[in-house]
């Protein structure tokens, strides 16, 4: 990961940070009064106090760039690109179409789901994380909701929407066989550290199932 080069600046997006243990979102101003924010939600929750400055920065840093962050040493700095500043709906079809192919074979019987228990913990990462963005930001709404339409309602799952990372419906995305998933990333894509999709991640190596469960 990287850290913020200045404090006096405001970064694109603002000060902000969500707690990926419990979800919760801090706003604030400047960067003092984030961590002051942060504090005393984490000596609640029983969170490590002494990691708050670096988790901070780190996670602001996933989604900015050199310009405002410098990287940790001996670290290859490949920041996050987010896709849904520029979404039209030309671009969503196209970033959704390998989705929208599989969940059609789904549908059909010539394809499976992955299993619920995985599907499930995805889910719950991409609901705590800052790259999870609502399709009703965009004009390209309606893609995400023909794709989330297809998906079988026990397979839906709250507070998620689109991945900034890569433009495609979570709510597809967290249900598919990692397989598919990996053939239909673009390389150029960038996940957080902490994605499921990250290749150093526990969901994405071994273990992981490609059946319906």
């Amino acid at each position: 990961m990287a850290l913020i080069r200045s404090f006096r600046d405001v970064p694109p997006g603002g000060w902000k940070y969500i707690q990926p243990e419990t979800g919760v979102w801090f706003i604030s101003d400047n960067y003092d009064d984030l961590i002051k924010k942060i504090e005393p939600h984490r000596s609640y929750k029983n969170l490590p106090l002494d990691t708050i400055h670096s988790d901070v920065q780190r996670q602001l840093c996933a989604g900015l760039t050199t310009t405002e962050c410098q990287p940790e040493p001996g670290e290859n700095y490949r920041p996050v690109k987010d896709l849904t500043t520029t979404l039209t709906t030309a671009k969503a079809i196209s970033l959704t179409k390998s989705v929208a192919g599989i969940l059609a074979e789904v549908a059909s019987g010539r394809s499976a789901l992955c299993d619920k228990t995985e599907a499930a913990a995805r889910a719950d990462i991409c609901r705590r994380c800052p790259f999870n963005r609502s399709a009703n930001l965009c004009s390209c709404s309606a893609v995400y909701k023909a794709i989330e339409a297809a998906i079988p309602k026990d397979r839906r799952y709250p507070d998620i929407s689109v991945c900034a990372a890569c433009g495609c419906s979570l709510q597809a995305k967290v249900n598919l066989p990692l397989g598919v998933i990996k053939a239909s990333n673009s390389p150029e894509v960038v996940f957080p550290a902490w994605c499921w999709q990250h290749p150093d991640t526990p969901l994405n190596g071994a273990g992981t199932s490609d059946t319906t469960g």
